[in-house]
């Protein structure tokens, strides 16, 4: 919900503040800190130190217009668990595919996508932090590409979205143009008849999914944006597609992205359909 809130509304800025305020003070308090699962709490620590860095970047993107102290100790934080073929550990809780023995390689993508962001952000507004970590940032951005394009061929679908993602804001660094259309290509075939995608078409997964057969706003969504801006007839009808669906769904859910009443509990079913609004609405 954080990492793609659009504040639309002035609701929806008090809510993302409060997370971010939350996640602030975990960042600053990190070496006192015990992970949130003892039961893998190796990779509890580092899940939770990127998902800080994702969130805290993005929202200084977003509202802060800079890299915050914040987001510099979330990068000072993160980078020490960075393993040594460039990924980080990740937390397996049999949810695929956020959560799961591939879940490391959508991690991975997830970070890029987020320090790729705020980094042309930067670079954009002449912005020159004052934060060792992120100016010491290449070799760890090095070692994170390279473990996404020696991996690309083992991860499964979804984790291949992210990373065709990635590329677009790297502006194609990881994979030139025509490889990257050659990638998106295969992808692509499987939209279905309203032009959404079903992901449960980018497996296989670890833990086998259920539901019956659909386009999902989520997937079709990172195919929008793993498809950047096609030349080509062919994507570019395929983009067409894609965003008329997407435009279909919202038209007919827009209005319960202001319904939150209660964003500490997730079992209410407002917040979560909320969270994933905010993320299909979100840049």
């Amino acid at each position: 919900f954080v990492l793609m809130n659009p504040m639309a509304s002035m609701e929806d800025r008090i809510t993302a503040d409060a997370y971010l305020n939350i996640i602030a003070q975990r960042i600053t308090a990190w070496s006192t800190l015990s992970p949130f699962y003892s039961w893998s709490p190796a990779a509890s620590h580092s899940t939770e130190a990127l998902l800080n860095v994702v969130s805290s970047v993005e929202y200084d993107r977003k509202v802060n217009k800079t890299l915050t102290e914040t987001s510099c100790k979330a990068l000072e934080n993160l980078w020490p668990l960075q393993l040594t073929d460039g990924h980080f550990e990740w937390l397996n809780a049999s949810l695929s595919p956020w959560e799961d023995s591939n879940a490391p390689y959508f991690a991975a993508s997830l970070l890029t996508v987020s320090i790729a962001r705020i980094n042309t952000f930067l670079d954009k507004n002449n912005i020159q932090p004052n934060c060792a970590a992120w100016n010491n940032r290449a070799a760890h951005l090095s070692a994170l590409q390279n473990y996404l394009k020696q991996n690309y061929g083992t991860t499964n679908k979804h984790g291949q979205a992210w990373f065709l993602w990635a590329n677009v804001e790297l502006n194609y660094q990881m994979a030139a143009q025509a490889e990257h259309r050659q990638k998106i290509a295969a992808l692509v075939n499987l939209q279905r008849g309203d032009g959404g995608f079903d992901l449960n078409d980018f497996g296989p997964f670890t833990h086998e999914r259920s539901g019956t057969p659909q386009s999902q706003p989520y997937i079709t969504k990172i195919i929008i944006k793993a498809l950047g801006n096609p030349v080509e007839s062919e994507p570019q009808q395929a983009l067409n597609k894609a965003q008329s669906f997407m435009n279909n769904f919202l038209s007919t859910s827009i209005d319960s992205l202001h319904s939150i009443n209660d964003p500490s509990s997730e079992t209410k079913n407002g917040f979560t359909r909320d969270a994933n609004l905010a993320y299909l609405l979100g840049d």
